[in-house]
């Protein structure tokens, strides 16, 4: 498979550019930060419309373009005389340490779901930022990059994506039972969709992908489909676009079938996240609180 970095490298030959001219489009990077080129572009999912997405991780202001700023982070978007609409977002140390922090007991839950009681789920935000410093490649001081990602014990990630994904998609698909048996058939086939939805996010980060994005889902599933196999990606795209039908019991009941077929695949995947699931399902409680 393609690295990212010969990803980035063929995507910017369009332009005219290199890895080593991306960093100079920003303010200079100090030593004790890094810069990371993310987003569609390293992740092979970039088209002729695709922006350019930097994460710098670092103190500071963000000198150019400034259209937003929180306390966590700043982002700013430069339109480059190619066309090119270059997006930079500024992460602030202190808050990312805090993100850390917060997900370590989560992690922990996962390892030893017996000895927590809840775990954390993370905001859209939060998963965007969590896997596109996973999967970004560094411009900028890879070793502040790597010590980054160890902080933020990104290698377990995709664990989390599983569990995190397979909460909502027996969340929606309750949904999708009630309103079946109450004959609200367009109602079960919204929550169906959305339970199916997150049902292909687990079954991505059972392989390693943990992009959240939605409009991946059917790309990312297509590029793994060597590895799921013809039937499941097949079957797993047609139940993302379910049709309303005279029989909603019927139709929920065979998606469920196909989506406890394919949990069991994962957890064969997965043996280590079985147990964790297991006491999730009984005894855990998901919470956003980040107090």
């Amino acid at each position: 498979m393609e690295s990212p970095e010969s990803r980035t490298a063929r995507y910017l030959a369009r332009y005219d550019l290199r890895l080593d001219d991306v960093s100079q489009l920003i303010r200079p990077v100090g030593p004790a930060e890094t810069l990371l080129l993310v987003g569609s572009v390293p992740e092979g999912l970039a088209n002729e419309e695709s922006d350019l997405d930097l994460i710098l991780i670092g103190e500071g202001v963000l000198e150019d373009g400034l259209v937003l700023t929180i306390e966590e982070f700043e982002n700013s978007t430069v339109r480059l005389p190619s066309g090119l609409d270059l997006n930079c977002e500024l992460l602030r140390p202190a808050a990312l340490r805090a993100t850390a922090s917060r997900f370590a007991p989560t992690f922990d839950a996962i390892r030893q779901p017996e000895s927590v009681s809840q775990i954390l789920l993370a905001t859209d935000h939060e998963l965007r930022t969590l896997h596109r410093l996973r999967s970004g490649v560094a411009l900028a001081n890879p070793k502040v990059a790597e010590a980054w990602r160890q902080e933020l014990r990104l290698d377990e990630l995709p664990g989390y994506v599983v569990l995190f994904a397979l909460a909502h998609h027996l969340e929606y698909r309750e949904d999708a039972i009630a309103q079946a048996k109450l004959g609200d058939a367009r109602t079960a086939v919204l929550m169906l969709r959305l339970s199916m939805d997150y049902l292909a996010f687990a079954l991505l980060g059972s392989v390693d992908e943990t992009n959240q994005h939605p409009k991946w889902r059917v790309r990312l599933l297509e590029r793994q489909r060597a590895v799921l196999g013809d039937d499941v990606v097949e079957r797993c795209i047609a139940a993302l676009f379910p049709k309303p039908q005279d029989d909603p019991r019927g139709a929920t009941q065979e998606a469920i079938a196909f989506a406890d077929a394919v949990i069991q695949g994962i957890l064969e995947r997965h043996p280590e996240l079985l147990k964790a699931s297991l006491e999730l399902n009984q005894r855990f409680q998901f919470t956003t609180h980040t107090g």
